[in-house]
């Protein structure tokens, strides 16, 4: 029994860092970025949300775009 209590524990998996999925470009994403390139769509600014973000980040996320929105219309 007291062997027990010193008996070497199974070593743990190695920790791999998760990685965000890789997608190809749509063919709509495609012409889109060639239509900016032409100039015949006006470019708009926005973040794209990695999908390795947690609930709580992406809800700061939100919370903070919501603030800048409301400035925007303020001015």
């Amino acid at each position: 029994m007291v062997g027990n209590v010193f008996k070497k524990k199974a070593a743990k998996e190695d920790v791999v860092m998760a990685k965000a999925p890789e997608e190809p470009e749509s063919k709509e994403e495609i012409e889109h970025m060639k239509q900016l390139a032409d100039g015949q769509t006006e470019a708009t600014n926005y973040r794209e949300i990695p999908v390795c973000l947690s609930q709580a980040q992406v809800n700061n996320m939100i919370i903070e775009n919501n603030i800048m929105l409301k400035q925007l219309l303020a001015n």
